[in-house]
């Protein structure tokens, strides 16, 4: 692999891409759901939350690369390798959070500004400071999963206080729990030895399970709710809807079994990153069809 090309993957790799790119995706399903179809406004709407998302990402890479020299696990991101000096990564996510602020600003104005702003100050300010103090702090850190698809529906035309946003809002927001205790499960241990509050010195390994096991279930019927709210005429979509939540509680069953492998666990948290996305291009669809049915 050539220098440069190095280079990039690990840049890549600091702004966390596909965390970002997630992100995006969900600012710009939101956008169609609220307006009903792709625009110029939409793509630039995505670059934004996408550049901002990068930006934030690479900031909790600098926040934290001290914690992440001492985890097995991240010891090998950019900055504690050394492939990366944290001051230039200071500046490359200073860079991308001013440049996706502006451009939300630009295109959708000040709302979708504040919002995508509130995200990057809850995720590199309040989240980043409550992991060093609670176990728990993935709950209140959640927050931050549900600004992307605001920042989208606002700027589709939507009303912020649609209870239909709120619906979506809290389908990011609850995802992203068992998301991230299914790592507790996997890494724990390690967050002990960095000093880190982890839910495996508070609760035991079965309580972990249990509890991972109902917040994938909030997040199907979350994810059906929300359903109602969007205008989804097409059998097909609707039955769509039903049987992939059949298939993630299913799946989420697994869990109940302590034995499982830790493949199997991996392949479930794959599971659970694909559910939404499946959900979101389900409700976009049926978005489309109606609109242009209509």
């Amino acid at each position: 692999m050539s220098t440069t090309l190095a280079r990039l993957c690990s840049y890549a790799e600091l702004s966390k891409i596909r965390i970002a790119f997630f992100a995006a995706l969900s600012s710009s399903a939101c956008f169609v759901l609220a307006s009903g179809g792709f625009t110029l406004q939409c793509v630039l709407v995505t670059a934004g939350v996408f550049s901002l998302a990068s930006g934030s990402c690479a900031l909790n890479h600098y926040q934290e690369r001290d914690t992440d020299r001492l985890m097995p696990r991240t010891r090998g991101r950019p900055i504690p390798s050394g492939r990366i000096r944290p001051g230039q990564a200071l500046v490359f996510s200073f860079l991308l959070i001013c440049s996706g602020s502006s451009v939300l600003f630009a295109c959708s104005g000040l709302e979708a500004l504040l919002l995508g702003l509130f995200a990057a100050l809850w995720y590199n300010g309040v989240y980043v400071t409550l992991k060093k103090i609670s176990a728990f702090s993935v709950i209140p850190g959640a927050l931050t999963g549900a600004a992307p698809p605001a920042i989208g529906w606002v700027s589709g035309g939507g009303m912020f206080f649609s209870p239909a946003l709120g619906a979506l809002c809290l389908c990011f927001f609850i995802w992203q729990v068992p998301h991230s205790w299914l790592l507790y499960l996997e890494y724990g241990g390690e967050y002990e030895e960095a000093g880190l509050p982890s839910l495996t010195c508070i609760w035991s390994r079965r309580q972990i399970i249990r509890a991972t096991f109902v917040w994938t279930l909030c997040t199907t019927v979350i994810c059906l709710i929300a359903s109602l709210y969007m205008t989804v005429g097409e059998p097909v979509i609707r039955m769509a809807l039903l049987v992939s939540a059949l298939w993630l509680a299913g799946s989420a069953v697994m869990l109940l079994n302590e034995e499982i492998s830790r493949k199997a666990r991996a392949f479930l948290f794959g599971k659970l990153n694909a559910y939404l996305f499946f959900i979101m291009a389900l409700l976009v669809c049926g978005r489309l069809l109606d609109f242009k049915c209509n």
